[in-house]
């Protein structure tokens, strides 16, 4: 059961809790309940799945002329509603449709419930058990449905213009939590309820003296819905337990009051901005392009770092310059050797010791320029 979405804003989330009904059907063999056709004409089939579910499919219900209740019929369990000659029901504890589920204790010899022995909420059952006989015609059927050809767990007659069945369904309630996001249900968690007091709400409207519980004809539609929403029994099945289910939270619904969310948010969309796919695809590509630029630098800074380089660096530093241009085995100039010659005329062969007046002549230091060569380029140093 969740709130009508027409009436939610679509921006608002939340968190909320509310309850669920589920109800599984499946097909009872005919086997087990009996069901055979009865000698007038092959027009009704006879069932009796127990002392508490029995009847005749294609036979009249007997409703009282007076007041329209429903009157003694000695072909209808206690505490059954039969509505048509197509359809009958009763409430079960279990799912072999045994034992009447009466917690109200209704009494049938007197059409009234003995309010001394009603049951306490914490005994109420979740889930109980729902027995239906049902009749069909085929025509209600597609025309490719597979129940009227090739489905063992039901009963043709008269000439296969009907099929009879038995139904067994388990309904269950549930406490259900879900999120509501972008006006679609996510994250939905179901766990059975403590009890039947949920499901006691609709099973204890049940009217007993009427002929369809008080919940009017409703069930022969879900006939025709289910027969014509596809081709086999599980559509089938599936169908009728959805519509029924709905039946149930309807009328639950009505007594329970509004909850609050467990959270709520509400959001605002905004337009941050609206870029062409053009544009942001050259906007990558010039971002992608200093990623490889990056890696040709470094991978070319790599290969600059060789040996010939390293080589030049030292022959360019002073270390090298120096030893290129007096180091071991280099040739004096011819500049040097007239510097020597010029001295030796000016000094007197005949003595080593200097003139007693070159003391006090000031030293005037001497450059000389050398030019040296390195890898192919000339380079002039002045010393």
């Amino acid at each position: 059961m969740i709130p009508n979405p027409a009436r939610l804003s679509t921006e608002a989330d939340f968190r909320a809790s509310t309850i669920g009904v589920s109800t599984q059907c499946r097909l009872v063999p005919p086997a087990v309940c009996n069901m055979t056709a009865t000698r007038d004409g092959d027009i009704n089939t006879q069932f009796n799945c127990s002392d508490n579910f029995f009847g005749v499919l294609g036979l009249s219900p007997n409703i009282s002329s007076a007041d329209g209740t429903k009157a003694i019929d000695p072909n209808l369990s206690p505490l059954g509603f039969k509505p048509a000659v197509n359809l009958q029901w009763a409430f079960f504890t279990s799912e072999n449709l045994s034992t009447l589920y009466n917690p109200e204790s209704w009494d049938p010899s007197v059409n009234q419930p003995d309010d001394l022995h009603v049951t306490p909420d914490d005994q109420l059952l979740n889930p109980f058990y729902l027995g239906v006989a049902m009749r069909v015609s085929t025509n209600t059927f597609t025309a490719n449905s597979t129940i009227t050809t090739n489905e063992p767990n039901v009963v043709a007659n008269n000439q296969d213009e009907y099929l009879d069945f038995i139904m067994d369904c388990s309904i269950t309630s549930y406490n259900v939590n879900y999120t509501w996001y972008k006006s679609s249900i996510q994250n939905v968690t179901a766990v059975s309820s403590g009890n039947g007091s949920l499901l006691e709400i609709f099973h204890g409207a049940q009217t007993y003296n009427t002929v369809s519980g008080g919940g009017g004809f409703d069930l022969q539609q879900y006939i025709i819905d289910a027969a014509i929403a596809g081709n086999d029994t599980a559509s089938f099945t599936a169908t009728w337990s959805n519509l029924y289910s709905v039946k149930v939270l309807s009328l639950i619904g009505a007594y329970l009051t509004p909850r609050t969310n467990l959270q709520e948010q509400n959001r605002k969309s905004l337009l941050v901005a609206k870029v062409p796919k053009s544009a942001l695809g050259a906007l990558i590509a010039c971002s992608l392009s200093y990623t490889f630029l990056g890696i040709f630098l470094v991978i070319a800074a790599w290969k600059a770092t060789t040996h010939n380089v390293q080589q030049i660096a030292d022959q360019l530093s002073l270390a090298g310059l120096t030893q290129m241009a007096f180091g071991e085995g280099k040739q004096s100039s011819p500049s040097s050797l007239s510097t020597s010659r010029r001295a030796s005329r000016t000094r007197p062969s005949t003595s080593n010791s200097p003139l007693p007046s070159d003391e006090y002549l000031p030293r005037i230091p001497k450059r000389e320029a050398r030019k040296v060569r390195i890898s192919g380029t000339d380079f002039t140093v002045w010393l």
